[in-house]
């Protein structure tokens, strides 16, 4: 099991166990995604929404290439409720809070709906290709 770099910093707000359980339950979200769990396992950064007491979505930050890649995953029947939203905001807030004002991440270019709310929360493409989005974010305090 491959665990982030700096375990000691990270911040989870689930467990392995509950990380491992939520990706057994992401199929028809994988077509829409470009993740696996020993890559979200990276993370130094997740912050979760539950709902009564499942897993609805997790948001992450990892370093690939030296940069903060963003990974949001919301299952399918809470789509559409604004845990996106919400997961946006906490992980913006987590990752101020630990002194980081960059974050990047890629999105399919068939994943409209996402496209949407990045673009809706201050994304900026920076890069794109036939497959995907690449954008970011500059975080800053209000």
């Amino acid at each position: 099991m491959r665990m982030p770099a700096d375990r000691d910093n990270a911040t989870w707000e689930l467990s392995e166990a509950e990380l491992r359980s939520f990706f057994s339950r992401i199929d028809n979200e994988k077509a829409t995604m470009n993740l696996g769990l020993e890559q979200a396992q990276d993370a130094h950064v997740i912050v979760a929404a539950r709902e009564n007491g499942k897993i609805a979505g997790i948001a992450g930050v990892r370093r690939a290439r030296g940069l903060p890649v963003a990974f949001f995953i919301v299952l399918e029947p809470f789509q559409g409720r604004g845990i996106g939203k919400a997961l946006l905001r906490r992980l913006h807030s987590a990752l101020l809070s630990k002194g980081s004002h960059l974050v990047c991440l890629s999105v399919l270019r068939n994943n409209q709906r996402a496209l949407a709310l990045y673009r809706n929360h201050g994304y900026r493409t920076f890069y794109r290709n036939a497959e995907s989005y690449y954008m970011f974010r500059l975080l800053f305090r209000d």
